[in-house]
C-alpha cells in the first residue's frame, strides 16, 4: 500500500499537479483502493463542518465591506471629517486615522430606530 501511495504521489507531481491537489488525489485513491469507501461518505461532511464557522465566514465579508467603502470613497470622507474635528490638535495622523472605526461602530443610524418622514403641515 505504501508503494501505491508513493508511486501515485510521484506520478501526480511529475505531471505538474500542485502538491496540495496531489496529496488530495493520492489520499482519495488510497481510500478507494483500501476498500473503505465509507470514508468517502464522511468526507463532504467534514469539509462543510470545517467551513461552517462564523469567524471564518465573517473574514471575507469584512474584506468585501472594506473594499466597498474604499471604492465608494466613504473612508476618505470619514478621515476628512475626523481631521476637521481634531486636525488642529497636536498628535499627527493618529487621531484622524483611529476615529473613523469608532464612528462606524457607534453610528446614530444603528442606535436609533428608522422613522418614516413626517408629512409637512
Amino acid at each position: 500500500m505504501a508503494l501505491f501511495i508513493g508511486l501515485t504521489f510521484a506520478v501526480l507531481l511529475i505531471t505538474g499537479l500542485p502538491i496540495g491537489f496531489s496529496l488530495g488525489v493520492t489520499s482519495l485513491a488510497a481510500i478507494y483502493k483500501s476498500g473503505m469507501t465509507v470514508l468517502l461518505n464522511i468526507l463532504p461532511q467534514r469539509f462543510f463542518a470545517g467551513i461552517d464557522m462564523f469567524p471564518i465566514m465573517a473574514m471575507p465579508f469584512f474584506m468585501i465591506a472594506g473594499d466597498l467603502m474604499n471604492r465608494c470613497k466613504i473612508t476618505e470622507s470619514l478621515i476628512e471629517f475626523s481631521n476637521v474635528l481634531v486636525g488642529h490638535i497636536r498628535g499627527g495622523w493618529l487621531i484622524p486615522i483611529s476615529w473613523p472605526p469608532s464612528f462606524l461602530q457607534a453610528s446614530p443610524a444603528r442606535l436609533l430606530p428608522i422613522q418614516p418622514p413626517s408629512d409637512p403641515p
